[in-house]
């Protein structure tokens, strides 16, 4: 491998049994046998981790190289949403051709576009099976909560990041030369999925929020305060979730959010105080 991303590829080496904690139970349950994260700011430099990493290894080596293919795709990436695609059927560029050498393809990808940076998280499978895309299209809450998770336990390795160990894409993307993004009509979810061993129950969204801030030990007056609502609301809906989950007490409760297919509704809080913030 050429020096640039040496230093990227031996940090991966270093980290490698955390990613692959980190993703082993996603992995298992989409079918997915490799996940990838890619973390690309404008200037070409690049946060990029792999479960697997050997396909890291000769992806470096591409991106280094002839920068990134997927730049085309960005017009259509609205900002802070996701947006998902499904690997062709047929290899149509030389990194499909490495990647299809190697064992792997059926690929998910998820693109997020931010201010100075896109989030590219990437899901494969095996050359004949599409278990794990049609898992992902009929679950993508599931997806939706595993980003959630996987930001917030990787928090600690990529803050205050070495610019050693960044990955160098040789490619800057240059946000005027991009088209207006499409608009998209804004859907939100009436009602939130929480998953109980493998029962799905739901949850509205104020329900949702009060026991994301169960979950982190606060009390029903503060509660009804963040959310402007009483104390004696914020005990309804706590009755309300003991209801649905037939009398599981606030502990048990507390676990079953940390799994996570839960992290949707985990970290519904930290998203409504950063929208609070923003108005």
């Amino acid at each position: 491998m050429a020096n640039d991303n040496q230093s990227a590829y031996e940090y991966n080496k270093g980290i490698n049994f955390c990613i692959n904690d980190i993703c082993q139970d996603f992995l298992r349950h989409s079918f997915a046998t490799e996940m990838a994260y890619h973390k690309i700011y404008y200037n070409g430099d690049a946060i990029s981790v792999s479960t697997n990493l050997d396909m890291l290894k000769h992806y470096f080596i591409f991106v280094q190289e002839k920068g990134l293919f997927f730049k085309k795709f960005l017009h259509n990436i609205p900002e802070n949403k996701s947006f998902y695609f499904l690997w062709p059927d047929k290899i149509e560029n030389d990194l499909h051709g490495i990647i299809h050498h190697l064992g792997i393809w059926n690929g998910f990808n998820i693109y997020i576009k931010h201010n100075n940076y896109i989030e590219n998280f990437v899901l494969t499978s095996t050359l004949h099976s599409k278990q794990m895309q049609n898992y992902c299209i009929n679950n993508l809450d599931i997806v939706e909560s595993f980003i959630g998770f996987f930001r917030e336990k990787t928090e600690n390795l990529f803050s205050n990041f070495d610019q050693k160990n960044m990955a160098f894409f040789n490619c800057k993307i240059e946000l005027e030369n991009l088209v207006e993004p499409r608009r998209f009509p804004n859907f939100k979810l009436n009602k939130m999925p929480f998953y109980i061993d493998n029962t799905k129950i739901y949850f509205s969204n104020r329900e949702a929020l009060c026991l994301s801030y169960l979950s982190a030990g606060y009390t029903s007056k503060y509660i009804g305060n963040m959310m402007n609502i009483s104390p004696r609301t914020v005990e309804k809906y706590i009755t309300q979730i003991k209801e649905k989950t037939n009398g599981l007490n606030r502990i048990h409760l507390n676990n079953i959010i940390l799994q996570p297919e839960n992290s949707l509704i985990k970290n519904l809080r930290t998203s409504y105080e950063n929208e609070r913030n923003i108005r």
